[in-house]
């Protein structure tokens, strides 16, 4: 069935092709960020296992690379306090009237104190939340008071309306030194990592814009993403049948590992301090891998890295 996904990487040579196929898919949009519950529960997700890593307030300046349909997770970062978010993308895709929409609505979850949507099984996340599925502890109502004040809340719908002061959204995003260096409290992404053609260079770009001790938070998915039938299938092409199934796209999946993502990060001066894997109980062939990996590599459909830039 490998033929079919190659054929499909062949036929995005045809001019035009590619770009109309997306729009079909309504791939024009990244991921569900356009939805204030997932921005929420996205945010929620990387504060408490932060603060379960060593992060004990709020950030200051944070960047997320690749936001996707809408810069909710920034939102919500500037409704639980931080002072000014960064959106690094490759490719624009998040409009104001969205943010706008979308902030409307997170606004609404924080003055609920709603519930985390998640439904994670990871620990660290239920330790950082109340009863009511909030992280009270965290997002405490003094922190709340302040940072949703209504001078503040009108700052920021400010700020989204047209980019300035709090917020900042660079699409398209490729030059590393648009970010001032070691300016950073807190890098995160979601789901993004693995479609970052050279993980290890960006990286080493995350080093220069962080802080000392500043903190990065990655969820990433090594999965297939519609590559094979297996959700390990990439992991089994050769590297001529990777490349036509990649194709001319701009980007697709990396193949990396988790220890890649592991290792890449401590080459860039960053020491690991939770991870917390996503494990199949699929029972995969080692001799069918042709990507080098780590044996306990083989299982781990995603994880979530916490991490923090060492002192020199």
């Amino acid at each position: 069935m490998k033929y079919r996904y190659m054929m499909k990487g062949a036929l995005t040579y045809v001019p035009g092709l590619l770009s109309l196929a997306q729009r079909a898919k309504g791939d024009t949009k990244g991921g569900s960020t356009d939805s204030a519950e997932y921005c929420y529960g996205v945010w929620i997700k990387h504060l408490t296992l932060l603060h379960a890593s060593g992060m004990q307030t709020i950030p200051s300046r944070m960047i997320e690379v690749g936001p996707g349909g809408s810069i909710g997770v920034g939102i919500c970062a500037l409704l639980s306090g931080l002072d000014k978010y960064s959106a690094l993308d490759v490719t624009k895709h998040a409009d104001p009237d969205n943010n706008l929409a979308v902030f409307d609505q997170c606004i609404k979850r924080f003055k609920e104190r709603a519930p985390y949507p998640g439904g994670s099984k990871i620990a660290d996340i239920a330790k950082g939340l109340d009863s009511n599925g909030f992280p009270s502890g965290i997002l405490t109502d003094a922190v709340l008071k302040r940072s949703m004040s209504e001078r503040r809340l009108d700052e920021i719908r400010r700020n989204l309306k047209e980019p300035q002061g709090m917020v900042e959204y660079v699409a398209p995003w490729s030059d590393p030194s648009v970010v001032a260096s070691e300016s950073i409290d807190l890098i995160i992404s979601h789901s993004v990592m693995e479609h970052v053609n050279d993980p290890a260079d960006l990286y080493v770009s995350m080093a220069k814009w962080c802080r000392p001790s500043g903190y990065m938070s990655h969820s990433i998915d090594y999965q297939c993403h519609a590559t094979a039938d297996k959700w390990y299938g990439h992991w089994m092409y050769s590297q001529w049948e990777w490349k036509l199934i990649f194709g001319n796209r701009p980007y697709l999946i990396n193949r990396c590992a988790h220890s890649h993502h592991r290792a890449f990060q401590e080459r860039a001066g960053f020491t690991i301090l939770n991870e917390y894997r996503e494990i199949s109980s699929d029972i995969i062939q080692r001799d069918r891998i042709r990507v080098e990996m780590q044996e306990d590599d083989i299982n781990c459909m995603g994880a979530v890295i916490l991490s923090r830039k060492n002192i020199a």
